[in-house]
C-alpha cells in the first residue's frame, strides 16, 4: 500500500475526529523500503513549511479537504500538502479486544472493559511514534509497530506543530507559529476618542485622549436600536429591501453596539501581523466581554515621516514597527438579547458602574486585551456606557486644482455638526476640491461608530463615461478616465447612501469636479550625473520623450493646453516631493532653501552634447528637455551618491487660474571623484610608495619663487603632487612613528610660510601654526593679492627638531603617515575665517572623503657623501706630508643624495685675493692666527655650511688646513685641503675623516681613502 494515504487518514483522525479508527500498514516488514520514498516526498513539504516560517510567516489556519492539507498564512498565501488517493489499512479492535488490521486479527489484545469507574478510554493510541493498545489496568502497552504518516496539532492561540513520522519511528517536526502565539509583549499606548466635547477619560478632561501611564483607561460603549420606522425618514417609502450596501440590514428592533474609542498598541515582535488577530476584553475570571471584539490597523502618521515625541503614543505609522491602532467594528445584538448584554456592560452588580452616571467613580471591573485568547496585556481597561454618537456629515480629501496641497470637501457646509447634512445636493467646487483620475478616494463619515453601512453609486451614463468603480467595503470610488482633458474641468454626480445605527437612511448627491491632470505614469529611470566639471559646463538634461510616450493618445491634448510659462520644477529628498524646494517657478527664481546652486528650465531640442547649456523655450512644440544647471560651489551641502528627486509639473490656464495637466518625477544621483582620486603623486619623488622629501629651503636662497629669510627644516606638500586638493585638511596619523616610540605630534609640526609684503621685503619667514587642537592644517592655499602666501609645510617640531649633537635623531628618515580629509567635494576654503565654506557636495560613502600618503623628511647632503673624483683613493706623495700635501677640487668632491657633485673645498672667494688659511686643525680651537673661520660663505652650494677634513685614526695625517678660494683678476680660484704628517717607509692607504655640515645643521661623517705613496 502507499503510506501517503495512511497519513491522510491519520491526519483526519488526529485533527478532526475523535479516536476510534486509525490507519496503518498491512505488512509492516515488507513495506519499510516503500515508506522511505514517501517520507522523502513529505520531507520536501516539511522544508517548504520551514522556509515559510524562517521568512517570517505566521499560520492563521489549518484545514484538510480530502487528501489535501492546507496551511493558510497571515499574508494570504497558502501551502498545500497533497496525499495520494489510495485506500489504506484500517486498524480496529474487535469485540474480543483483539487488534485487527483490515479485519484480520493479530496476536495483540486490547482491553474491552477498562478499570470500572474510569472515564472511557480509546482502545488504541499513538505513543512515542508507536501504536499502543489499552490494557485491563487502564494503562497502554506499545505494540512495537511504528506509526508512519503525519500529524498536525495545536490551535491558532498556541500555534501548530506539523510532524512527519518515518517507518522506523523517527520523526521530523516543524513549529508553525500563529500570529497570536508569537506575541511576547503588548503595551497599551493611548486611548483616543472623538466622542463629545468634554468627556472625562479616567481623571483627565480631554477630547483627544489620555495616556495610560500605568493607570486605567476606559473603553466607551454605546448602543442604539435599529428602527425600521427611521428608514424612510428622509427618503420616501424606503424599505429594508431597497438597501444595496454590502452589509445586510439587521432585523427591526435589533441593537447596534459601537465604540468611538481607539486604543494604541505596541506589540513585540514588531513583525507580528496584528491585523490578522481578534482582540477581546477578558476579565480576571477569564470571561470575555460580549460583544466587544477589537481589530488592529496600521495608520500612517499625519506628516508622512518618522514619529515625534508628540506622536509616539497616539498613532501607528507603517506595518513592521510594532505600532497598531485598535478599534471596534459595530456589532449587532438581537433585540431579545440586548437587555442582558447591555446590563453586563453597565450593570452595577457586574461591572460596578452606576447606570445613571457613566463617569462614576465606582470600582469597575478591569479587563485585559486578549489576542486570540493566546496572549494578554495588563489589566488596564475598564468599560463605560455612553450615549451613541450621531451621524451628521460626510468628508472627502481631494487635491487643490493647482496641486499645491490636499483639499478637504465636507457636506457640512456650515461647519456645524448639529446640522444634519447627509440628505441633499452638494458641490466639491464649493471647497475648491478636485479629484484625480486613477486614484481611490474614500468617503468618510464624521462619526465612524455611528455609521452602520454606506453605499456609493452614480448615474449609469457617468459610470460608463468616466469609468467609475466603487469599493463598497472600503467606501471608496475611483475615476477611471477623463475623456475630455481641457482647461474646463469635467464633473459628475456621486451618490452616497448612508444608513445610521438607528436605521436612518440618507442620500447625498455630491458633484465631483475631476482634476485636469492627465493620468499618465511616466516611469523615469535613475539619472546619474558627474559633477566634476567646471560651472560653466555643468549641465544635464531630462528628456521629455519618456513623458510624451506615456501620454499616448493624450499627447495632442497636452500640447494644446500646456502653458510652459507656468512650469514648476521642484527638488526633494523624497519621491513624494514632501518638503520640496522650488527650482523654477513662474518667476524663474531659484529657491534659497538649500539648493540655490541648482536651477532648471524647459529647453528646446539639444543640438550639442548633453551637458551644454541651451536656451529656454515657451514654444510647446519645442519643449523636449528639462535642463538642470549645477553650480558646484553653491549647492549647500547636498550629498553625493544619494538619490534626490526632481519633479516637473506642467499647468494649463493662467497665473490666476492655473490647473495641473501632469507631472513627472525623475530620480537623480550626483557623483564625484573620491578624495583619493583627486591626488596624484609625482612618481620621480616616490620610492616604494613613500615620498622621499629632501629639504630645499635655505636662508637667503630663492626656492619656489620665495626668498627665505629664516632657516626652515620644512618641505611643501604640494611640491610632490601633480594633482591635489589645495583646501583639503591634513593631519598626522595616530600611533608612533617608526621605531622612535614617539607620536608624530612630538616630532613634527605644521608650519605656514608668510611671504614678505610690499612694505616689508625682508620679513619672509615660517611660522608654526595653531592647530586648534585638531592637528589639522590646509594642504595648500594662497592669497596673492596682499602678498601673503600661506603654503602648508611640514617640518620638525621646533621643540624637538630631530637633531642630536649635530646628527639625525628621532623622526629623521622615518616613514610618516599623513591623513587628508575633506567632507565636501568642490567647496572652498575661506582664509579669513580659516574654515571651509561647506557649500560643496557632501561625501556619503565610507572612505570617499579620506586619503592618506606616506612621506619621509631627509637632508640631500646628509644622504650623500664625499669621495675621490677618480679612482678609489686620492694619491699623495709621502715626502709632501712634511710641507703639506695638497688635496684640490680635481682630487676630491662632495655628492648629494642624487649623486650630483658639489665642491668639497671652498669655491667662493669671500673677499680673499690670495690663498689664505681659514681653518687650522692644529690650533685649539681649530681656527687661524687672525681668528678667521671657514663658513657657509666659502661655498657656492647653498646647502653647505662647512666641509672639514680631519686626521686619520692612526695619525699618519697629523693635522689639516683649509685654504680659501681667492679672486685672481675676476676669476675665482678654488681652495684646497692641506694635510700634514711624516714620511712613511712603505706605500699604504689610510682613511681621512671628512665632516660635512649642511645648511640645516645635519652632520655627515664620511671617510675618504688617501694613498700615501713612498718615494723610490
Amino acid at each position: 500500500m502507499r503510506k501517503k494515504y495512511l497519513s491522510a487518514l491519520l491526519f483526519g483522525a488526529l485533527l478532526f475526529a475523535s479516536a476510534g479508527t486509525f490507519t496503518s500498514c498491512k505488512d509492516y516488514d515488507d513495506d519499510i523500503n516503500g515508506l522511505r520514498e514517501d517520507v522523502t516526498s513529505l520531507q520536501n513539504a516539511v522544508t517548504t513549511l520551514q522556509n515559510a516560517v524562517e521568512n517570517g510567516k505566521y499560520v492563521s489556519a489549518v484545514s484538510n479537504n480530502g487528501n489535501t492539507i492546507t496551511f493558510t498564512f497571515t499574508d494570504g498565501t497558502t501551502t498545500d500538502i497533497t496525499l495520494e488517493d489510495e485506500k489504506g489499512s484500517v486498524v480496529t479492535v474487535n469485540a474480543d479486544g483483539v487488534l485487527c488490521i483490515d479485519g484480520e486479527p493479530t496476536d495483540i489484545k486490547a482491553a474491552t472493559d477498562p478499570t470500572p469507574g474510569e472515564e472511557q478510554k480509546d482502545q488504541i493510541i499513538i505513543e512515542n511514534n508507536m501504536w499502543s493498545v489499552l490494557q485491563e489496568d487502564g494503562t497502554y502497552k506499545s505494540t512495537g509497530i511504528p506509526v508512519s504518516g503525519i500529524n498536525v496539532a495545536g490551535s491558532e492561540a498556541d500555534g501548530y506543530t506539523f510532524t512527519i513520522y518515518a517507518a522506523d519511528g523517527s520523526s521530523q517536526t516543524v513549529k508553525l507559529p500563529s500570529a497570536a502565539s508569537s506575541i511576547t509583549e503588548m503595551t497599551l499606548g493611548r486611548e483616543v476618542s472623538t466622542y463629545g466635547e468634554s468627556y472625562t477619560f479616567g481623571k483627565t478632561a480631554s477630547t483627544t485622549g489620555t495616556t495610560f501611564n500605568g493607570g486605567i483607561s476606559d473603553v466607551l460603549i454605546s448602543h442604539v436600536e435599529f428602527d425600521y420606522d427611521n428608514l424612510d425618514a428622509n427618503i420616501d417609502n424606503f424599505k429594508a429591501s431597497d438597501w444595496k450596501g454590502n452589509k445586510k440590514l439587521p432585523n427591526d428592533g435589533d441593537f447596534i453596539y459601537s465604540s468611538p474609542t481607539k486604543i494604541d498598541l505596541r506589540m513585540d515582535p514588531v513583525d507580528v501581523p496584528a491585523n490578522n488577530i481578534k482582540f477581546y476584553l477578558t476579565n480576571t475570571k477569564n470571561e470575555d466581554l460580549e460583544p466587544v471584539v477589537l481589530a488592529a490597523s496600521a495608520s500612517q502618521d499625519s506628516n508622512n515621516g518618522p514619529m515625534g515625541t508628540e506622536d509616539i503614543n497616539s498613532r501607528a505609522a507603517v506595518t513592521g514597527n510594532g505600532l497598531w491602532t485598535l478599534s471596534m467594528a459595530n456589532q449587532t445584538v438581537a433585540k431579545d438579547d440586548n437587555e442582558d448584554v447591555w446590563d453586563i456592560i453597565g450593570d452595577a452588580e457586574t461591572n460596578k458602574v452606576d447606570n445613571d452616571d457613566p463617569n462614576s467613580d465606582a470600582n469597575p471591573y478591569v479587563y485585559a486585551l486578549n489576542a486570540n485568547h493566546g496572549f494578554r496585556s495588563e489589566y488596564k481597561l475598564t468599560v463605560k456606557r455612553i450615549d451613541p454618537e450621531e451621524l451628521t456629515y460626510l468628508t472627502m480629501e481631494g487635491v487643490n486644482p493647482a496641486g499645491t496641497a490636499k483639499s478637504t470637501f465636507s457636506t457640512d457646509t456650515d461647519n456645524n455638526p448639529a446640522t444634519k447634512d447627509l440628505n441633499g445636493t452638494y458641490d466639491t467646487d464649493n471647497t475648491n476640491t478636485t479629484f484625480k483620475v486613477g486614484v481611490p478616494y474614500k468617503v468618510n463619515a464624521n462619526a465612524a461608530s455611528a455609521l452602520y453601512d454606506m453605499y456609493l453609486t452614480a448615474d449609469a451614463s457617468d459610470i460608463e463615461v468616466y469609468g467609475l468603480t466603487f469599493d463598497q467595503d472600503a467606501h471608496t470610488f475611483t475615476i477611471g478616465k477623463n475623456p475630455d482633458v481641457s482647461t474646463v474641468p469635467a464633473d459628475f454626480d456621486l451618490i452616497v447612501y448612508t444608513v445610521a445605527n438607528d436605521g436612518t437612511v440618507n442620500k447625498a448627491t455630491i458633484t465631483v469636479r475631476i482634476n485636469t491632470e492627465i493620468s499618465a505614469a511616466a516611469e523615469y529611470s535613475l539619472h546619474e550625473h558627474d559633477v566634476n566639471k567646471a560651472n560653466n559646463s555643468n549641465y544635464f538634461s531630462i528628456d521629455l520623450a519618456t513623458m510624451k510616450t506615456s501620454l499616448g493618445d493624450n499627447l495632442n491634448q497636452w500640447i494644446q493646453n500646456v502653458n510652459l510659462g507656468l512650469t514648476e520644477i521642484k527638488w526633494s529628498e523624497k519621491a513624494d516631493m514632501s518638503n520640496a524646494s522650488i527650482l523654477n517657478a513662474i518667476d524663474a527664481t531659484p529657491s534659497a532653501s538649500g539648493v540655490s546652486g541648482i536651477q532648471a528650465s524647459v529647453v528646446e531640442a539639444l543640438t550639442k552634447k548633453d551637458d551644454d547649456k541651451h536656451k529656454a523655450t515657451t514654444d510647446r512644440n519645442k519643449a523636449n528637455f528639462i535642463q538642470i544647471d549645477v553650480e558646484n560651489a553653491d549647492v549647500n551641502g547636498l550629498k553625493l551618491d544619494k538619490t534626490y528627486y526632481i519633479q516637473a509639473t506642467f499647468y494649463t490656464g493662467t497665473t490666476t487660474d492655473m490647473q495641473i495637466l501632469n507631472s513627472i518625477v525623475v530620480p537623480v544621483e550626483f557623483h564625484a571623484p573620491k578624495l583619493a582620486d583627486l591626488f596624484t603623486k609625482k612618481s620621480l619623488y616616490v620610492v616604494d610608495d613613500v615620498i622621499n622629501a629632501y629639504f630645499y629651503k635655505v636662508e637667503g636662497v630663492i626656492a619656489d619663487g620665495h626668498k627665505y629669510q629664516k632657516d626652515a627644516l620644512t618641505v611643501n606638500l604640494d611640491r610632490y603632487f601633480s594633482a591635489f586638493v589645495a583646501d583639503a585638511k591634513v593631519k598626522f596619523a595616530d600611533g608612533n612613528v617608526g621605531e622612535t616610540g614617539k607620536k608624530a605630534t612630538d616630532l613634527f609640526v605644521w608650519s605656514t610660510f608668510e611671504e614678505a609684503n610690499e612694505s616689508n621685503t625682508t620679513n619672509s619667514n615660517f611660522k608654526d601654526v595653531d592647530n586648534d587642537g585638531t592637528n589639522e592644517q590646509v594642504f595648500a592655499t594662497t592669497n596673492k593679492d596682499n602678498k601673503l602666501t600661506h603654503s602648508t609645510t611640514l617640518g620638525f617640531n621646533s621643540a624637538n627638531d630631530g637633531i642630536k649633537s649635530g646628527k639625525p635623531a628621532n623622526g629623521y628618515g622615518e616613514v610618516l603617515t599623513i591623513e587628508v580629509n575633506k567632507s565636501f567635494y568642490n567647496n572652498t576654503y575661506d582664509t579669513a575665517v580659516n574654515a571651509l565654506t561647506n557649500h560643496g557636495w557632501v561625501y556619503t560613502q565610507d572612505g570617499d572623503d579620506k586619503y592618506s600618503f606616506q612621506i619621509r623628511l631627509m637632508s640631500p647632503i646628509y644622504e650623500g657623501g664625499v669621495k675621490p673624483v677618480t679612482g678609489s683613493a686620492i694619491t699623495i706623495a709621502a715626502n709632501d706630508l712634511a710641507k703639506g700635501a695638497s688635496i684640490t677640487s680635481d682630487m676630491i668632491s662632495g655628492y648629494d643624495y642624487n649623486n650630483v657633485p658639489f665642491s668639497a673645498v671652498p669655491d667662493v672667494a669671500n673677499g680673499h685675493t690670495k690663498p689664505e688659511v681659514i681653518y687650522d686643525e692644529s690650533m685649539t680651537p681649530p681656527s687661524t692666527p687672525d681668528n678667521t673661520y671657514v663658513s657657509a660663505a666659502d661655498y657656492e652650494h647653498a646647502q653647505i655650511e662647512t666641509i672639514i677634513p680631519s686626521v686619520d685614526k692612526d695619525n699618519y695625517i697629523q693635522y689639516v688646513e683649509i685654504i680659501s678660494a681667492y679672486d685672481n683678476e675676476g676669476t675665482t680660484v678654488p681652495g684646497e685641503f692641506k694635510v700634514y704628517g711624516t714620511s712613511t717607509s712603505v706605500t699604504g692607504t689610510v682613511n681621512m675623516p671628512v665632516t660635512v655640515t649642511d645648511a640645516w645643521g645635519y652632520v655627515l661623517e664620511d671617510e675618504v681613502p688617501i694613498t700615501i705613496q713612498k718615494n723610490d
